[in-house]
């Protein structure tokens, strides 16, 4: 199969996937300049089902790197040169100060702020991100370094949430080599960004082994396709644990849930353990970040195994508590309630 094909499969296959998404509707491609965030661009531009929709490229500036700035501008210059009334292109400033650590994390925190914060302000519903097999593979990688579970292991999803803002990643499943020969074989211009060759990151040092993880089997495709079997064994889970809340949950308010003890002890370690987390989850109001796994499957343990011996624990903004054998209690703590 072309290059071409690949890349146009992958695109017609995502919609087909989220009928949600119709012609003509607004969207929006991150656009930095590197192969794969310029093939969706140029995919989305001239692709039949975004004839009649208004195209923003937005790209961001992070002002990190000194030719920056210029990256950024050959974007703009490709998207005039496009001549076309409904595609525009927007360049956003991470502006202040920035952090002298965890740089790259930020980075990425900071651009999807911008971004995201540009696409409500527009009215744009759907973002589209050029993430790849091999950024799949990465993930699935520093999450397995890091100890994550079945949802972290699951990886990127395909389309996901921000606000109301809609991500949508339909290149998951194509190799970042056969996005680079679509920009070679359409002549879009290219920009490398030296940091995906600085090792003192994590990302640029799996690259280096790459060779020696192929050689075992450990290939970007096998490692994308294993993070696809895993959201889709997230999806189940979530779904049963769903109808799980429901037949469990005696009690249900904005400060307080209380479920049938008993019965969310004969759930699978499992659902019981994502019960709590969909409880505190509930409780987070304020966009803080969630717990630990090792603290919420301490709670998790002490709570199933302790019994009527367990004595009253927070976490999370939230106190645990078990009332007379029958009822496991979790209540919003009064310092986190809203005044």
């Amino acid at each position: 199969m072309s290059v071409d094909c690949q890349v146009s499969k992958s695109i017609s296959t995502f919609l087909a996937q989220y009928p949600a998404l119709k012609a003509g509707d607004k969207v929006a491609v991150a656009v930095s300049g590197g192969g794969d965030s310029m093939a969706l661009a140029h995919r989305v531009v001239f692709a039949n089902e975004f004839q009649k929709s208004e195209i923003h490229i937005i790209s961001v500036d992070h002002g990190l790197r000194p030719c920056a700035a210029k990256e950024v501008e050959q974007v703009a210059n490709w998207v005039s040169g496009l001549a076309r009334d409904n595609v525009h292109h927007a360049t956003l400033q991470w502006e202040g100060k920035k952090p002298e650590t965890a740089m790259l994390e930020r980075a990425r925190v900071a651009r999807y702020d911008l971004l995201t914060q540009y696409c409500e302000e527009k009215g744009i519903a759907y973002l589209f991100l050029g993430h790849h097999q091999d950024d799949q593979a990465e993930t699935f990688l520093i999450r397995l370094t890091k100890g994550s579970g079945l949802d972290g292991l699951a990886g990127m999803a395909t389309m996901a949430s921000s606000g109301n803002v809609v991500l949508c990643r339909p290149l998951l499943g194509v190799a970042k080599e056969v996005l680079l020969a679509y920009c070679a074989d359409h002549n879009l211009p290219v920009v490398h960004d030296e940091t995906n060759d600085n090792t003192d990151y994590m990302r640029p040092r799996l690259r280096q082994i790459k060779t020696y993880l192929e050689a075992e089997g450990m290939s970007a495709k096998r490692l994308a396709v294993t993070a696809k079997r895993l959201r889709r064994a997230r999806q189940a889970l979530e779904i049963l644990t769903n109808d799980m809340y429901d037949q469990c949950m005696c009690e249900e308010s904005s400060q307080k849930v209380i479920f049938d003890y008993r019965r969310w002890c004969h759930y699978p370690e499992e659902i019981g353990l994502r019960l709590l987390a969909k409880v505190l989850d509930s409780f987070r109001d304020d966009g803080g970040y969630p717990v630990r796994m090792e603290k919420l499957e301490d709670l998790f343990f002490a709570l199933r195994y302790e019994g009527q011996s367990f004595r009253p624990r927070t976490l999370g903004g939230a106190q645990f508590s078990i009332n007379g054998g029958d009822e496991l209690v979790v209540e919003k703590e009064k310092e986190a309630r809203a005044v």
